[in-house]
């Protein structure tokens, strides 16, 4: 089961899948299962344009889960890595963030001193950034 969010990001992405298979006049039945070639094909499509991220975590996991919801067997290899390897040494300077300063010690003593030790919500609030600390 997917969140609802998840959902419509996947089901985007499917829709992006067809778009890019009418323009490039791939034939509907040779679209599912997806050949490795075209996954590789519909990948580096937007080389340049978005992060490797995006492209493994969001579009590529996207046609993987629509394969197994209709039982479609899924052919990805060594050549897909290779096209998601480079789409992430492309990926454009605008799509990197700046690292973050770490939490301190003093960040979680101030979150301690203002959360409500008697609320359970914020004692796992408190919980949450001390472990993840």
């Amino acid at each position: 089961s997917l969140a609802p969010s998840t959902l419509r990001s996947y089901q985007h992405a499917v829709r992006h899948f067809h778009k890019f298979c009418d323009q490039e006049n791939i034939p509907r039945q040779t679209r599912t299962p997806t050949p490795e070639i075209l996954l590789c094909a519909f990948a580096a499509e937007g080389l340049g344009q978005t992060s490797g991220s995006t492209a493994r975590n969001k579009i590529i996991a996207a046609l993987k889960a629509w394969h197994s919801a209709n039982n479609w067997v899924w052919h990805s290899g060594d050549q897909l890595a290779q096209v998601l390897n480079g789409i992430h040494n492309m990926t454009p300077s605008s799509s990197i963030q700046p690292k973050r300063p770490p939490v301190t010690i003093q960040a979680l003593e101030l979150l301690a001193l203002y959360l409500n030790h008697s609320d359970p919500v914020d004692v796992a609030i408190l919980a949450c950034a001390c472990t993840g600390w």
